[in-house]
Parts: C-alpha cells; structure tokens; sequence
C-alpha cells in the first residue's frame, strides 16, 4: 500500500476526478473459460477475441489510463487518482506542498520532491517515533533498503 507516481495524459485531466475506478477483471468468456485460446492450433478464442474476458473495446479502452508525460499522483490500494494531472514534475511538487494529495496533508517541500523523484512511498512507516505519513516523510525514506 502506498501512493505512486504515475505517468498519464495531459487530457486525463478532464476526467481524472469522475474515474469510478473501473474493473481490474472483466467477466469471464464462458466459451474459452477465460483461456482466450479457441482450439489446439493456438488460435484466439472467436467469443473473445483471445481476450478470455467478454468487455467491449470501449470498456476496455474506459478502463486503461492514458498514457503520457503529465505527472499525477495515485494510491496503490484502489489504484485510483488522488491529484489532478500536472504538465511538470515542478508544477506537481508545489501543489503537493500546497495542498498534498486530497487525502494527504501538504507536504514539506523536501518530502515532495523526494516522493516525486523515487516515484513511489508508502503508505505508513513505523519509525523509533512511531507511525508516520510515506509519503510526507519520503526525503527520510532510505529507498535502497526497501523490503519486498
């Protein structure tokens, strides 16, 4: 768990907000039982078009995030947005420092750029201290020690 910068379109923008994160898995093609393979000679599937799932191209064309060279930051656990998509990694640090994450509380200006930099955080870290923020303690985060 954790909050991931993700790199999508500029035009993401318009819509990012009313996301409502769409199905990691469609439904199942019952003819190919999810294979997407329609017979030995390694052919597609026809019900499915060797998808193994029964989506429509539009469904799947709503479901994938566009990709590009904006900046947006994401949570891991939905795998959903929580910024708007900025044009510039600098224009997503200052609204990060402004505002943070929309679940987050602004982060200090060290933090932000760390996070933006390693590309990842997590969600929680429990230090000598205690529980803190990844995410708004990523400049503290030693990356190259990170568990798997």
């Amino acid at each position: 768990m954790g909050r991931n910068i993700e790199r999508v379109s500029l035009d993401f923008n318009d819509r990012w907000q009313d996301w409502d994160h769409p199905p990691t898995e469609f439904p199942q093609c019952e003819v190919c039982e999810g294979s997407g393979e329609g017979d030995s000679s390694g052919a597609d599937c026809p019900a499915c078009g060797g998808h193994g799932d029964i989506a429509t191209d539009e469904e799947r064309a709503a479901a994938e995030v566009p990709e590009g060279d904006a900046w947006q930051v994401w949570e891991t656990v939905y795998g959903s947005p929580i910024t708007p998509v900025f044009a510039s990694a600098e224009e997503l640090i200052e609204h990060l420092v402004a505002e943070g994450t929309g679940w987050d509380p602004p982060f200090r200006r060290e933090a932000a750029e760390a996070f933006v930099r390693e590309g990842w955080a997590p969600s929680l870290l429990e230090t000598p201290e205690g529980m803190v923020m990844g995410a708004q303690n990523a400049d503290r985060i030693h990356y190259d020690e990170k568990v798997d």
